[in-house]
């Protein structure tokens, strides 16, 4: 296949990669996502072809899956609006453009080799540009490849996957999870009747909902 190929198994390499925090927080992500963000052990299935390039992104919070056009505009939907992304695949390098209402994302791959162990690395830096202060951040992050992707996974249901998260991280905050939304309906209750009392908000449960 013409042009550099991600396909594989890659795991994330945390000591290796800088702190997903600023970039979360300039998206408008509240302190949990931010900071759960850090928590997250990362996994991607990526299969790629001449025409398309697909990643099911495994978490300790599921399984969410995208699949993008080579060559030629993809048009997605999400909290904060349509987005446009366009790939290109170079002999070195592979680059995601997704533009969206208040910005920019530019993520450009490249792979490395492991010198000690002579794994293969896939990094990716992430360069975030927005409207608002800081403006910009820029992200990189690395990848080991551990082997190919996961039929069980890249077969998976559409039912049981979400969408659009994947090669980028997402441009909209997280869903909280079900102690988080618990809190946040205990929350408005409290402000709706400020004289009954209910449960402390987060009492038996961990800040990242974790």
């Amino acid at each position: 296949m013409p042009g550099l190929d991600l396909t594989g198994l890659w795991e994330l390499d945390k000591e290796r990669s800088e702190s997903m925090y600023p970039h979360m927080k300039a998206l408008g992500c509240d302190e949990i996502a931010a900071l759960a963000s850090e928590k997250l052990n990362l996994k991607m299935h990526v299969l790629q072809t001449e025409e398309m390039i697909s990643v099911w992104q495994q978490s300790q919070l599921g399984v969410v899956h995208r699949s993008l056009h080579i060559g030629q505009d993809t048009h997605e939907t999400s909290s904060q609006g349509d987005r446009k992304v366009w790939v290109t695949v170079g002999a070195k390098e592979l680059t995601v453009d997704t533009k969206f209402k208040n910005g920019r994302l530019l993520d450009t791959r490249v792979l490395e080799k492991d010198r000690a162990t002579g794994d293969t690395l896939m990094c990716t830096t992430m360069t975030l540009t927005i409207r608002q202060p800081p403006n910009t951040v820029r992200t990189r992050r690395y990848f080991r490849r551990t082997g190919e992707p996961d039929p069980e996974i890249t077969t998976m249901p559409v039912e049981n996957i979400a969408t659009l998260a994947g090669l980028i991280p997402p441009t909209a905050q997280p869903q909280a999870s079900p102690q988080q939304q618990q809190q946040q309906q205990q929350q408005q209750q409290q402000q709706q009747h400020p004289h009954q009392q209910g449960p402390r908000p987060g009492a038996g449960a961990s800040a990242a909902g974790m």
